[in-house]
């Protein structure tokens, strides 16, 4: 019963353990690069959208600085799930 229970609690720490760990540069690219960053829809985000967008995820600790500077000067920006603040997907502008 003990086993049963430590795993349990276990099992609810691990998303959240993994939700702390920022996107690195190559796991954004990644995302940036599948065919889900044409999934956000057809409007127009300007430059300083895509670089506040970029900047808030990296000040939330949800993407590296690495990751921010390259979606800023490539055109791609993260949308955030507001409801457990992780990134639902990297969208091309």
């Amino acid at each position: 019963m003990y086993f049963k229970t430590l795993l349990f609690v276990a099992s609810l720490a691990m998303p959240a353990a993994a939700s702390t760990t920022p996107m690195t540069l190559d796991e954004y690219i990644a995302h940036a690069m599948s065919d889900r960053a044409y999934e956000c829809g057809t409007r127009l985000v300007r430059p300083p959208e895509i670089i506040a967008r970029n900047n808030d995820a990296r000040d939330r600790g949800l993407i590296t600085d690495a990751a921010a500077q390259w979606g800023s000067s490539q055109g791609y920006y993260p949308l955030i799930n507001y409801f457990d603040f992780s990134i639902a997907i990297i969208c091309r502008a």
